[in-house]
């Protein structure tokens, strides 16, 4: 079983990211169970310049397929965890697959 503080440490990184990024929420409105598309009255571009923003800091090859189920900051954490801990499984991403991930999340909250 894995420790909670690398995983605390990671949530804060996250959490950390979302606030600097959004900008207007409020470090205490933010944790690991707050579900970024439906908890803030988030713009597109917001969540777009956010995801960028986490796979700058955690390098991520993470499938669109993955990125399609995210709701929450944990399940971020959770994804930066997998991709750390099996990275044989995230080769990495042409541009064009990545460009499709943001655009599917585009997508996802605009509602379409």
């Amino acid at each position: 079983m894995q420790s909670d503080t690398p995983r605390q440490a990671l949530v804060t990184a996250v959490i950390d990211i979302f606030v600097s990024t959004i900008g207007f929420i409020p470090r205490d409105k933010v944790n690991e169970h707050t579900r970024f598309l439906t908890d803030f009255n988030i713009i597109d571009d917001d969540l777009t310049v956010f995801v960028l923003e986490v796979q700058k800091a955690f390098p991520l090859n993470a499938p669109r397929e993955e990125w399609q189920v995210i709701e929450t900051i944990g399940q971020i954490v959770d994804l930066i965890i997998r991709c750390r801990e099996h990275p044989e499984d995230y080769p990495p991403q042409p541009p064009s697959r990545l460009k499709r991930t943001l655009a599917s999340l585009k997508q996802k909250l605009s509602g379409t």
